[in-house]
């Protein structure tokens, strides 16, 4: 149980760091590790040229994601204040109110990237709100991420890069 929720902290991770486990579309690009004639875009020129440490607030702390506990307050303060109307609307339309996860084997185009998104977003809200509900049904989706036996299609690289290393454990 408790490695498949550490999966699912680290998959949540991936989400926020734009990593997604999923097959790209014909028009989607691959990048040069794929496609050696690929353009290289801002990003990657940034990517080799700045490198990143460690804020020291953070070393020891676990988990870390993208937030300070100081950060998370400040978000909190402006989800209740200034920014609440706005705030109860994304509330309102968080993904895991849509509906619930898609069951394995879960390869329509996306369902597992609306998975983990799903995830995120509940993990998010319920940091901000604390309301238990949030943490269920983030837990749900958790749960569905598990389950997919195959990352990505079954069809198109089964269980290869990233998705097949969250899905094995690799680095967690």
């Amino acid at each position: 149980m408790m490695r498949r929720y550490r999966f699912a902290g680290f998959a949540l991770t991936m989400v926020l760091l734009g990593g997604v486990c999923a097959a790209q579309a014909a028009n989607e690009e691959l990048g040069a590790s794929v496609n050696p004639h690929s353009k290289a875009t801002p990003l990657v020129a940034a990517m080799k040229s700045l490198h990143s440490t460690l804020r020291p607030e953070l070393a020891g702390v676990h988990p870390r994601v993208y937030f300070t506990q100081s950060e998370l307050d400040a978000l909190r303060v402006k989800a209740h204040g200034p920014d609440k109307d706005w705030w109860q609307a994304q509330l309102a339309n968080l993904r895991v109110f849509r509906g619930t996860p898609p069951p394995p084997p879960a390869e329509e185009r996306r369902a597992q990237n609306d998975v983990a998104l799903a995830m995120a977003e509940a993990a998010f809200a319920y940091k901000i709100e604390g309301n238990p509900e949030y943490l269920r049904l983030a837990k749900v989706y958790m749960d569905a991420a598990v389950s997919y036996d195959v990352w990505g299609y079954k069809f198109n690289k089964p269980n290869t890069g990233r998705a097949s290393a969250l899905r094995h454990g690799c680095g967690v």
